[in-house]
């Protein structure tokens, strides 16, 4: 699970930072931080985290 959570947090992590960071650079940590946390969350819920799951099922139940 590590290694499926890494797969898809850190595109996330660089495209958000690269897409989002500009316009957020202004607002105080706490609330940019904020921001960041819904933003990625979503996304690794309902984005990524179904995708890398997906292509990594042959993996990960292996047993």
């Amino acid at each position: 699970m590590v290694i499926s959570s890494g797969l898809a947090i850190f595109p996330i992590s660089l495209l958000g930072n690269a897409v989002l960071g500009p316009y957020l650079v202004d607002l105080p940590f706490v609330l940019r931080t904020a921001a960041f946390t819904v933003v990625f969350s979503t996304l690794m819920t309902y984005v990524a985290m179904p995708a890398v799951s997906k292509l990594l099922r042959p993996w990960l139940t292996r047993g």
